[in-house]
């Protein structure tokens, strides 16, 4: 991926694209500090051409093989320099504060673990987003906590199945489409709902086709029933 600039936009959008595992082309004569540190510390996947817009074009770059663009220079012209040969040559950009003139948009995300929120602006505004992240941070702080520890569970439950069992993993995905579990981590019972997965496998590893099986009727059981829950 590309990115053209080297201050404080460019330093977000390079940080988001690092954390996603992104290759990054930085195009910028003068980094910040603080992106210069993370073409030391992320020198396997950023790499820094101490080029001007102008000089970047010039030295006849194969613009096709970027995936995306992310056009970030303070300066305009900079940006809209390289915007038409980026077109042209089929790479998506998105251009810093011209959201009329990008092919897409980047969002401002929110991350707890495997949990992932972002908010969008249609690019119009950067700061709004990021005021509005980090107020759905201060609302949900505690929330977030039980939401990444149900998925850390969640994910060793259906790592294991799908190493163990492809098909298998795949029918358990399409059963936890069902409005019964979707239910219970709406009311936040992440104890239920793991124990619906539990459950479910073991339906599966029954051979449960048609006919609901006991552990599909323990599922449903309503919980002032006699029965203990696990």
């Amino acid at each position: 991926m590309l990115v053209l600039g080297g201050g404080e936009p460019a330093y977000r959008e390079i940080l988001r694209l690092i954390d996603a595992g992104a290759a990054l082309t930085i195009v910028t004569e003068n980094p910040s500090i603080a992106i210069s540190e993370i073409l030391v510390t992320h020198a396997s996947r950023a790499n820094l051409i101490a080029h001007c817009a102008e000089q970047f074009l010039a030295s006849s770059p194969l613009l096709s093989s970027f995936e995306l663009a992310f056009l970030l220079s303070e300066k305009a012209e900079d940006n809209d320099l390289l915007a038409g040969p980026l077109e042209g040559a089929g790479v998506p950009c998105h251009v810093l504060y011209q959201p009329d003139k990008s092919s897409f948009v980047s969002a401002t995300p929110l991350k707890r673990g495997h949990l992932k929120i972002a908010v969008s602006t249609d690019g119009l505004c950067q700061p709004l987003e990021r005021a509005i992240a980090r107020r759905i941070e201060e609302l949900f702080v505690y929330d977030f906590d039980h939401y990444s520890l149900f998925l850390s569970a969640l994910e060793e439950k259906l790592t294991g199945l799908k190493e163990s069992n492809e098909a298998d993993w795949i029918a358990l995905n399409l059963r936890l489409e069902h409005e019964d579990f979707y239910l219970a981590i709406a009311r936040k019972n992440f104890e239920e709902a793991l124990r619906m997965v539990d459950n479910h496998m073991a339906a599966i590893a029954a051979g449960a086709a048609g006919d609901e099986t006991e552990a599909e009727v323990e599922i449903n059981r309503p919980r002032d029933s006699g029965k203990g829950v696990l």
